[in-house]
């Protein structure tokens, strides 16, 4: 068997995957122990030391039973030159040893996005779009044996979004789904004044005209400056900035369909993987599937931290499995939560019956509880994948201000995910995608959107990802059970993370943010916790 460690994101987004034969067998990323999110290994001793030894401990293997390690040359330069022990502690000390001795290998960041398709389609033939927002993390690749190629002007496509994203009032540094969120609050027509301005030619590639964009952000130009606050804004330029953003997103939609359909073509293959940090925005993703169908593919973690599961994935071996769930981090035993709780001081109930506690976590949703979600191995990726989230019934009417105004701490309008099942999906949703792992945008049928209002945009769609019993068999069993008991399809499922934190860990991790935030109950394993003493022990929620 060979057995490989991918290691990526010196500055930022560190993370460390296992693979075994070519299947992932477990990936996690450093934040989770470091508590700071999107930390770079440089800062945690040289290595992602904390994240690679939760790998190693979930494949059960040890670091001497690794036969290769890959790291994701995303910083130019020795690793271990200018560590930074902010974070480094004796516990790890034998293991980064053990690495520091260890020949290691190299992969570029754009060919560990590219390789992150392995986990996902294992089609012989297939074009791969990387879609980084740094210099030199695009490019395209041939799964036919071809080299990676640098992707004609993609630096003109991120700098529209760098463009856009300042003039828009984010700052030059946001992520293309900021603009995004603000473009689904536009519930009108897009205008078409990007159409000159932003181009896909096949012989120059992503080309940016720089008079025409100009001329299309001008009416905002003299404005730009007090967009830093909604608060400050007037209706009618909320109204223009929201359609500007829109029309900037339909754009940039447009361009990439174009590219994939026009670039699949001239190799003449059917599918197209898509992957990079781009690729995080569900609209642009649910727009892609919609105009290539199953000809596209979408990578499992888009993100930087995917890069991990690209350089374990290190090309030499094929595949042995189709990648099913990203639970592959730390997992706790009753015991190990038992003693967590007690340690806490902290009063629960244990139901070993799962079927009653499931109905009384449904109860209360229906009643309006935020409910927080901790059960079986962490997920991987920003994503919740219904191991760590917090739940909320998307009926209720004030769910949305429950969620992002006094737990989340950010604007009313920003959308609310929602996980369901595919069943639920097909019978709820105007053309449903598939999307187990990437979260998409998706109409709602007129005659389910009052069940779903809390989620709904000014578009009545809803950011949506697909829940399977492969994926979380405890949330699927509870979605269901909700379905058959109040008729609503779906729950709202954000990541259970306190403002400005990385997704719980630990059932510390998890004690930690429902005692300090917003939070009604916890729901860890089999134990429930609730604030309030009376109604955990009466069941009042009854």
């Amino acid at each position: 068997m060979t057995k490989v460690l991918g290691i990526s994101g010196k500055e930022r987004h560190a993370a460390a995957a296992v693979s075994i034969d070519g299947a992932i067998v477990a990936a996690v990323a450093e934040e989770s122990f470091a508590r700071v999110p999107h930390i770079g290994y440089r800062h945690t001793g040289g290595y992602p030391l904390a994240a690679i030894d939760a790998c190693l401990t979930r494949a059960g293997l040890t670091f001497a039973e690794i036969d290769r390690v890959i790291v994701v040359d995303d910083a130019r330069d020795d690793p271990s030159g200018d560590a930074s022990r902010l974070f480094a502690g004796s516990a790890y000390e034998t293991l980064e040893r053990e690495l520091r001795s260890r020949p290691q290998e190299s992969v570029a960041p754009a060919l560990a996005d590219a390789r992150q398709l392995a986990a996902v389609c294992q089609d012989e033939e297939l074009l791969v779009l990387v879609l980084g927002r740094e210099s030199g993390e695009s490019a395209m690749f041939e799964r036919r044996g071809a080299e990676l190629q640098p992707l004609p002007g993609a630096h003109q496509l991120f700098c529209a979004i760098k463009r856009m994203a300042n003039v828009l009032g984010f700052g030059a540094s946001a992520r293309y789904d900021a603009i995004e969120r603000l473009g689904a609050l536009w519930g009108g027509e897009h205008s078409p004044v990007f159409e000159r301005a932003i181009t896909w030619e096949p012989d120059r590639g992503l080309a940016l005209d720089d008079e025409q964009f100009e001329r299309a952000i001008a009416p905002l130009r003299e404005s730009a400056a007090t967009f830093a606050s909604d608060a400050s804004l007037n209706v009618r330029l909320q109204d223009d900035r929201q359609a500007l953003a829109a029309s900037f997103c339909a754009r940039v939609s447009a361009t990439v369909i174009d590219m994939a359909g026009q670039m699949a073509e001239r190799a003449g293959v059917r599918r197209v993987g898509l992957t990079g940090n781009l690729l995080s925005s569900g609209g642009l993703v649910a727009d892609l599937a919609k105009a290539l169908g199953d000809a596209a593919v979408v990578a499992a973690v888009p993100e930087a931290s995917g890069r991990a599961i690209g350089a374990a994935l290190d090309g030499d071996v094929a595949p042995a499995a189709l990648l099913r769930s990203l639970a592959l981090g730390p997992d706790f035993s009753e015991q190990d939560i038992k003693l967590a709780l007690e340690n806490c001081r902290l009063d629960y109930l244990y139901e070993p019956d799962w079927s009653r506690l499931l109905a009384r976590i449904s109860r209360m949703l229906s009643h309006g509880s935020v409910v927080a979600w901790f059960q079986g191995p962490m997920g991987f990726g920003p994503r919740s994948v219904g191991t760590r989230g917090i739940l909320c019934d998307p009926s209720n009417r004030y769910a949305r201000e429950n969620i992002n105004r006094f737990l989340r701490h950010a604007s009313i309008d920003d959308p609310l995910p929602v996980s369901m099942t595919s069943t639920a999906m097909r019978e709820c949703l105007d053309a449903p995608m598939a999307s187990p792992f990437v979260t998409m945008d998706a109409t709602v049928k007129v005659e389910w959107r009052d069940r779903l209002r809390a989620s709904l945009d000014q578009r009545q769609s809803i950011p949506v990802q697909m829940v399977t019993e492969e994926q979380s068999s405890a949330l699927f069993t509870l979605l269901e059970m909700h379905r058959e008991r109040s008729g609503v399809p779906g729950l709202i499922n954000t990541t259970l993370s306190g403002m400005n934190e990385p997704a719980a860990c630990t059932p510390r991790d998890a004690v930690r943010t429902v005692f300090s935030s917003a939070i009604d109950a916890l729901v860890i394993g089999r134990f429930l916790l609730m604030k309030d003493y009376w109604l955990l022990r009466s069941g009042g929620d009854q």
